[in-house]
């Protein structure tokens, strides 16, 4: 029987194939369904890569990148590659290899497929600890998220980020779980390369990726061999977001990943603002050159700033709104977000529940309020008390505790300076489900609660 053995040095049977099985079947069993809910969506033909996919929150724009790829090569000078992160587009772009034609559908396929196998992954990784009890539920909720799952079917980097976190998860798992030097290292440099690729994609997830390699260099104290492993480990997940920089230099002669965040960040900022995205807004009062891309987004992020220090009541109740638009339900009355694509909503029961009066009262009506300001309380109150039954642990479950908290609160805490918007927290949910669910089950399952505790000294 093979064994293997955990960080505290404890002896533990490796996963049986009956317990994999059921993780490998339902992974596969969803994969299958998208495969066939990929085949039915209405293939996109108006742009130069097409196939089945639904459009995402900012598809178009993605689309209008690859065409622009498509059209002048790697290094097109285009606009769209600049004012928007050129991480998704390339990434698209790639797909070309199975023709224009069908491009979408195999970006389709392989969000699915990588989301499907990333899942099974984890749960896997599961077995080998303390939290074996949960493998089962934690896989099976994971996959039937409709939000979170069907995602992978939509043009757009949240599910494909998403899956990189749930996999980062893993591998820090797998990292704590062997001895073998080689398999150390290989997990780590995996690690940075996942970072790297999601930060690509949406670098604000760089922040995130700078505090787990701190977490992943550190043992017990900063040492001149932490720094340097740190910086290691910085350098790697830069590495991607740095060629688009290089890119982006090479194409237009500017330095820079993306200069969408000062005007993100002013539409969620100033006398007017509610926290939310707008069509239109005032923003800020600054002066800036509008014909110097680089400066006017730099002056922009600066003005901002300067507006929160000065005006700190303003401030403090933007930033409680963003909070509550981030944290606020996929549909309701308290949902705020740019989510209206969000595939779910295509077949949400309760929208056919909205059409009539009183279907419409019930839902939007004071009982509405009242259940999502409740969704919202037990979701936030849950997840706390998972991550604090996880730091009570032995050093590898308070560690992914640490991880999956140095995923969540980062992406939080962006949104207070920029916008409050239930899609910035799709790429993180991997790690809030899995929170979520520690915490329900240390609150109802007596045995579970007390499961692997250790003393503080520890």
């Amino acid at each position: 029987m093979q064994v293997n053995r955990t960080s505290g040095g404890r002896r533990v049977q490796a996963p049986l194939d009956k317990q994999l099985k059921p993780l490998r079947n339902m992974s596969l069993l969803v994969l299958v369904i998208k495969i066939f809910i990929l085949i039915r969506i209405t293939p996109l033909t108006e742009w130069t890569y097409q196939g089945h996919m639904w459009l995402g929150a900012d598809g178009e724009n993605y689309l209008q990148g690859v065409k622009a790829l498509s059209r002048d090569g790697l290094f097109s000078n285009q606009s769209i590659l600049y004012a928007w992160p050129a991480g998704y587009p390339v990434f698209i772009y790639l797909f070309g290899i199975f023709g224009k034609a069908n491009a979408l559908t195999f970006v389709g396929l392989f969000q699915s497929a990588i989301f499907s196998y990333a899942v099974y992954a984890f749960g896997k990784q599961i077995l080998y600890t303390n939290l074996k009890k949960i493998s089962k539920i934690l896989v099976f909720l994971l996959l039937i998220n409709p939000t979170l799952s069907l995602n992978s079917l939509a043009v757009g980097y949240e599910s494909i980020t998403a899956t990189g976190y749930i996999f980062i998860l893993t591998l820090f798992l797998y990292y704590q779980r062997v001895e073998n030097l080689k398999s150390k290292r290989l997990s780590l440099l995996l690690i940075a390369l996942t970072l790297s690729f999601i930060s690509a994609l949406q670098p604000r997830l760089l922040v995130s990726g700078i505090f787990i390699a701190i977490l992943l260099a550190t043992k017990n104290r900063f040492k001149l061999k932490t720094i340097f492993k740190s910086a290691i480990l910085i350098l790697i997940i830069l590495s991607m977001p740095l060629s688009l920089i290089v890119r982006n230099h090479v194409a237009t002669g500017l330095n820079v990943l993306s200069t969408n965040l000062g005007v993100t960040m002013n539409i969620g900022a100033g006398d007017d603002a509610t926290g939310a995205y707008r069509g239109s807004w005032k923003g800020v009062p600054c002066v800036y050159n509008e014909s110097d891309s680089v400066k006017a987004d730099s002056a922009q992020v600066k003005c901002v700033l300067r507006w929160y220090i000065q005006n700190p009541r303003k401030s403090a109740y933007l930033f409680w709104k963003k909070s509550e638009f981030f944290w606020s339900p996929w549909f309701g009355p308290k949902s705020v977000g740019t989510m209206a694509r969000n595939p779910w909503q295509q077949i949400n029961p309760l929208k056919s529940v909205a059409n009539n009066p009183n279907g419409f009262q019930l839902i939007y009506g004071n009982f509405g309020v009242l259940i999502s300001w409740l969704w919202m309380f037990l979701s936030f109150l849950s997840m706390i008390i998972g991550f604090r039954w996880l730091i009570t642990r032995e050093k590898q479950l308070k560690q992914i505790g640490l991880i999956s908290t140095f995923i969540i609160i980062p992406s939080w805490l962006i949104s207070l300076v920029t916008l409050g918007d239930n899609r910035f927290r799709l790429p993180i949910m991997g790690c809030t489900i899995f929170l979520q669910l520690i915490g329900l089950k240390s609150v109802f399952d007596k045995q579970f609660r007390f499961l692997g505790k250790i003393s503080h000294k520890n």
